[in-house]
């Protein structure tokens, strides 16, 4: 049983901009129940220090002005995703999810950092993180194709649904792909900078 997880946030196609001003503007998350996908969601963030989406960021992720400027704060957005999280425990039977999963540590890493800057004590801190991307270079090391996240599912058998760098979509894409390989979380593998720089994070 995991929690899949995938932001996306403000971005810009120049230099006009420094990464310390990126801000979550959607949590995408889906979760797995006894090897099954269950369900995804997007949870929506107003950005504060660039409250206006670039250009740029509309047609990459897909989400409009006005979706991020009637959405929820940082701390509300991830309070109802936990709330989120706990209902799928409830519903299973479950006392806890114990595991995070993402594709690459950007995520949980910009979680981690945003948490920080806005007081937040989040949830996710207390569950062990997996790194899905490492254990698809692991199992398929004979892949050496174009390694944005789309070419690495089609690897594994399976075509993307939904739009990519739509959070939601993403992470539930990444779930479906954790289902399909089979992937063995209890053993550890070899972190991904001792494999090909080329493996891009979507």
């Amino acid at each position: 049983n995991l929690v899949v997880v995938d932001v996306e946030c403000t971005c810009w196609d120049d230099k006009s901009h420094s990464r310390d001003e990126m801000e979550i503007i959607e949590i995408g998350a889906s979760v797995i129940i006894g090897n099954k996908v269950i369900e995804k969601a997007s949870f929506y963030i107003k950005p504060v220090i660039n409250p206006v989406l670039s250009n740029f960021c509309t047609k990459l992720t897909g989400i409009k002005q006005e979706t991020v400027a009637s959405a929820d704060t940082f701390t509300n957005a991830f309070n109802k995703f936990e709330n989120w999280v706990k209902e799928h425990q409830a519903n299973h039977g479950i006392d806890t999810i114990q595991t995070l999963a993402s594709w690459g540590n950007f995520d949980i890493n910009i979680i981690n950092k945003l948490s920080k800057r806005n007081g937040y004590d989040c949830f996710l801190t207390d569950k062990e993180h997996v790194n899905v991307k490492d254990y698809f270079v692991e199992k398929y090391s004979e892949f050496k194709g174009n390694k944005l996240f789309e070419h690495c599912l089609n690897h594994t058998g399976l075509k993307f649904e939904g739009s990519p760098h739509s959070g939601a979509d993403d992470a539930y894409n990444i779930a479906r792909m954790i289902v399909n390989s089979n992937f063995d979380f209890n053993k550890k593998v070899e972190p991904l900078k001792h494999y090909s720089k080329n493996y891009k994070r979507k």
